[in-house]
């Protein structure tokens, strides 16, 4: 299913946190940055620093991209997303 551009702007106006390791995030996030550059993207690489950046009080919404890792995430991680 392809996300349309109108969809791709909304989700690209939430906070991203991108759960990879460092090469591929700064690939991915450069990737991400071409749709909005006003896009903020938290690079996580474990549980620990997804659990910290989830307690933050970060403005916005946050949406999570997790690529290319064998992290498992608890599902009581995942209720915090929305989607």
């Amino acid at each position: 299913m392809a996300i349309e551009a109108a969809e791709l702007q909304y989700v690209l106006s939430d906070t991203i946190i991108l759960l990879t390791g460092k090469e591929e995030s700064l690939y991915l996030g450069n990737q991400l940055h071409t749709f909005s550059r006003d896009l903020i993207i938290e690079h996580v690489t474990d549980i620990s620093g997804l659990e910290n950046i989830i307690r933050s009080d970060s403005a916005g919404r946050k949406r999570l991209i997790t690529f290319c890792n064998d992290v498992i995430i608890p599902g009581r991680l995942l209720d915090v997303f929305s989607g």
